[in-house]
């Protein structure tokens, strides 16, 4: 899986920044597995539109919270993924 995509900051003071982001998120899969004598396989490739959003937020001058989150697929490349994420930095 590879993804590219860009944000914009929609919001910015002192301690946090809002951004949207837009891109694309690029799958290619190759799987196997063998039961018993017989093996199976799958190989497939396709690329999703993405969109999302990540939220930072410094707590002190050390310790800053980052939030991302986003959506894609809309039965372009597959019907529907996402991701979440939460960082302590």
């Amino acid at each position: 899986m590879t993804s590219l995509g860009a944000g914009f900051a929609v919001y910015e003071d002192e301690q946090s920044r809002l951004e949207a982001i837009a891109g694309l998120r690029h799958w290619d899969l190759d799987v196997s597995t063998t039961v018993l004598v017989r093996t199976f396989s799958a190989d497939q490739t396709w690329t999703d539109p993405l969109v999302g959003a990540r939220y930072s937020r410094a707590l002190n001058d050390r310790w800053s919270v980052t939030a991302i989150g986003n959506i894609g697929g809309f039965g372009y490349g597959s019907e529907l993924q996402w991701e979440a994420l939460a960082q302590a930095n």
